[in-house]
């Protein structure tokens, strides 16, 4: 039922298909592709996502690390936007809407005009979006999925953003 609520959000996007392969020194790698056979996304790409409900920090978190998808988690967004001053830009940014401080909308765009942060997923539980997306940056690549979203549906909007 609630990949019915993402619906109007989230643009089709096609099932990624996940794959395990041995590499030359045996370690394994997770290689996702879209449904054309490209490869969108390695076990090389790193995701930042800030949460401040711990719990599903962590579920974020663990569900990335099971598909080999360096993350990096935040609870705060002033936090995340100190440690882009310093430390590698991200492949996708991944925020919570509502958040102590600075709320998702700002943190976004301010990772996007001060460090060119992009592609970005905004994950809220407010109803009204329109207002949202008419606010960021044209060259801004950005999706929001409606709370509550299934894992699936952050994959399947993590490759899409990731191969446009």
């Amino acid at each position: 039922e609630y990949e019915e609520m993402v619906e109007d959000v989230v643009d089709d996007a096609d099932t990624p298909v996940i794959t395990n392969a041995k590499s030359e020194d045996f370690t394994e790698e997770i290689v996702i592709e879209d449904s054309d056979g490209n490869v969108v996304v390695e076990s090389s790409e790193d995701i930042v996502i800030v949460e401040d409900d711990e719990d599903l920090r962590a579920v974020w978190r663990q569900a990335m690390e099971i598909y080999g998808i360096n993350c990096k988690t935040f609870a705060r967004g002033e936090d995340v936007i100190a440690a882009f001053e310093t430390e590698r830009r991200p492949d996708l940014f991944m925020c919570d809407f509502y958040l102590p401080g600075m709320n998702g909308e700002e943190i976004i765009k301010e990772a996007f005009l001060k460090y060119g942060v992009s592609p970005a997923l905004l994950v809220t539980g407010k109803q009204e979006t329109q207002s949202t997306l008419t606010k960021m940056p044209k060259d801004l690549r950005f999706k929001i999925l409606k709370k509550p979203v299934a894992i699936k549906v952050v994959l399947e909007s993590l490759v899409s953003l990731l191969s446009d």
